[in-house]
């Protein structure tokens, strides 16, 4: 996970720029009013149930697991 610098005003957010990557980033914003605005961009695919089939098949061919 990576928590993001600080911003002023919230940016458009790609939504592959973490693909194939298994990872989050963490967004902050504030305004005028003392108010903060928190984004996660997440990728989570492979996560449920079938990347869990993926990595027991792995583990029955003595492959290296992903994460």
């Amino acid at each position: 996970m990576k928590v993001q610098p600080l911003e002023g005003t919230p940016a458009i957010l790609d939504p592959q720029a973490l693909q194939g990557t298994n990872d989050m980033e963490l967004f902050v914003y504030s305004n005028s009013q003392e108010q903060a605005l928190l984004l996660a961009r997440l990728d989570n695919l492979g996560k449920g149930a079938s990347g869990a089939a993926v990595q027991n098949l792995e583990l029955m061919l003595g492959l290296n697991p992903r994460d």
